[in-house]
């Protein structure tokens, strides 16, 4: 953000997912944000879904669920049990 690398992926989908993600995040918070990106990384985004049998945004749902499912637990979130 802000012009700087915040992250890296070898996935189109999974890159065009995370910035529209920032996108919707900094929108949220009242902070509109105008999202950018070339059709090069739009058109093999929609490559990668379509090998998976799904649009791309259905296939860019089913990389955010899989996002959250992969983070961890933070202290308080009430996802631990105590005894």
């Amino acid at each position: 953000m802000d012009g700087r690398i915040v992250g890296s992926s070898d996935s189109a989908a999974q890159v065009l997912m995370l910035i529209r993600r920032a996108q919707r995040l900094h929108d949220e918070q009242g902070v509109p944000v105008k999202l950018v990106y070339s059709d090069a990384l739009r058109d093999e985004a929609e490559l990668e879904a379509a090998t998976h049998g799904k649009s791309l945004a259905d296939y860019e749902a089913q990389l955010e669920e899989e996002m959250a499912a992969a983070q961890p637990a933070t202290p308080g979130d009430g996802s631990a049990s105590s005894h």
